[in-house]
């Protein structure tokens, strides 16, 4: 596993991030792996089991180890609000500081990219501790 390999398999944006070309799933040694994980391995080494990869970049599909850190699986599904009974199409809305925010907002603000902080306040009238909190996962599904 080559840097090389991953350049070939990703296309690069002129923000760094790395974005796949076709699947975000590789071969490897006979098995399957999240490009994310097989980009840092080739970059970092091996990450620890139980330690996923996640984008710290803003942008979800971003496979740039430069972009990535790692974090404890449960941390890792608690910044994305993963969870087997909620889904993006499901979650109706969010709470964050008891304000009920529609769950397109949501997502939208939770994968915009970063530098664009500026422009997101200005388009959904938030402030900034409140787009932070998005960001960073501090929100609750909403009734």
């Amino acid at each position: 596993m080559a840097k090389k390999d991953v350049e070939e398999l990703v296309n690069e944006l002129p923000d760094g991030c790395w974005l796949p070309k076709k699947s975000k799933v590789v071969k490897h040694q006979r098995k399957r792996v999240s490009l994310r994980r097989y980009a840092w391995a080739a970059v970092y080494g091996q990450a620890p089991a139980g330690q996923e990869v996640y984008p710290t970049c803003g942008r979800k599909h971003c496979v740039n180890p430069k972009h990535c850190d790692l974090r404890s699986s449960e941390r890792a599904e608690a910044l994305n609000f993963v969870d087997p009974e909620v889904s993006r199409e499901s979650l109706g809305a969010v709470l964050v500081d008891g304000v009920r925010i529609p769950a397109a907002v949501y997502w939208e603000i939770k994968n915009h990219p970063p530098a664009s902080l500026a422009a997101l306040r200005v388009k959904f009238r938030m402030d900034s501790s409140t787009i932070f909190k998005i960001r960073a996962g501090l929100v609750e599904a909403a009734a």
